[in-house]
């Protein structure tokens, strides 16, 4: 069996052979784990730019819609002696920040924050097609616009339905997805926590007021009910109808929040006269 620790023995190696796609020079410093894969930046012999290196340790049923990645296998010899091969991925590497460390950064705006996610949101719900892991830590942030990564395995129609139960990062994900029938509204839940909390954080900013440290960095499973209560009751108080009304629809029985598209739409429509403040 192989576990995170055995494929990060393998990426701390400076240069890694992989059949099919070539010499790979790593970079060490880069490596971060995941919940079902361990991840590097690297550069490949003979081609220009970086790339994103993903290993998995984890069984995952890697999507063949999605032409923006080359798939391969990788060999791990474990701490025991033994020899499995990895399923593992090459894509090319998203410049930008993650959500998660640009709102901490103390060098943000967030209005642009709030108004990059909803529009990011937006272009997702209209896709039709759910990503299934939308959390701050999958979403690149660059020159103001909002890119989701971590794709690979994202939800397809009817396919690879399982698979949704056990994939997403709480409290980002919807707190019963263990139980619930998967379902193409897997995102509503995802997308309507982070508008809720991104847009309260702006009123905060528009006002020079101290923003609630666990709307920025204090967010877990055991407090985002009273994170979202905070954000609500701040949205009512500040007149924000649209995230406000965002926040009533969040639906802890099922994924779906009726009329989100809408609602999205209403936000975008409204953001403009949130004042631009930088924090």
């Amino acid at each position: 069996m192989i576990t995170a620790i055995d494929i990060i023995n393998v990426l701390h190696n400076p240069q890694l052979y992989i059949e099919g796609i070539g010499t790979l020079n790593l970079f060490a410093d880069s490596i971060i784990t995941g919940s079902n894969s361990v991840a590097a930046r690297c550069q490949i012999d003979g081609i220009e730019g970086d790339f994103l290196l993903k290993c998995f340790y984890k069984e995952v049923d890697i999507s063949k819609y999605n032409n923006n990645i080359t798939i391969s296998s990788i060999d791990i010899s474990t701490i025991s002696g033994e020899r499995y091969m990895a399923q593992c991925i090459i894509r090319r590497w998203q410049c930008g920040s993650p959500l998660d460390i640009a709102l901490n950064s103390g060098n943000c705006n967030y209005k642009t924050l709030s108004h990059a996610f909803d529009t990011m949101a937006l272009e997702r719900l209209l896709s039709g097609v759910p990503h299934g892991d939308i959390s701050p830590d999958n979403i690149v942030l660059n020159e103001g616009v909002m890119t989701l990564v971590d794709d690979e395995i994202m939800w397809y129609n009817n396919e690879n339905r399982g698979r949704t139960r056990n994939y997403g990062k709480q409290p980002f994900s919807h707190p019963f997805r263990a139980m619930l029938h998967p379902s193409s509204d897997v995102d509503d839940y995802s997308i309507a926590i982070i508008s809720t909390i991104l847009a309260a954080i702006s009123s905060y900013a528009k006002m020079n007021e101290e923003i609630p440290l666990i709307l920025l960095d204090d967010l877990t499973v055991e407090n985002s009910y009273r994170a979202l209560d905070i954000a609500k009751r701040r949205l009512l108080k500040v007149g924000d109808k649209a995230h406000y009304d965002i926040a009533s629809h969040i639906n802890h029985i099922s994924y779906n929040i009726p009329n989100l598209k809408e609602l999205i739409i209403q936000a975008l429509a409204t953001e403009d006269s949130v004042a631009e403040v930088k924090c």
